[in-house]
């Protein structure tokens, strides 16, 4: 399960907690939410690098792990 929020589920949220603390803080969340968008439109750049770090790690990992799987299968026989 996740432990996180997207801003649509905090915004759903809001619409059956109501108290006035859960509603600040749900306004708060949703700032922070359009923030971070502005904040990554504001960086395209450095966000695709952040990107292409991602998936090259994600691509580096698979072959890595193919490569740990053939050790193991060579150490069985």
């Amino acid at each position: 399960m996740p432990y996180v929020f997207t801003e649509q589920g905090v915004a759903m949220l809001s619409t059956v907690l109501n108290s006035e603390k859960a509603i600040q803080i749900n306004i708060k969340i949703i700032d922070t939410f359009v923030q971070m968008r502005q904040w990554a439109l504001d960086n395209k750049e450095l966000t695709k690098r952040v990107a292409d770090i991602e998936n090259y790690l994600i691509n580096y990992a698979k072959d890595n792990n193919k490569e740990i799987e053939k050790i193991y299968e060579a150490s069985l026989t």
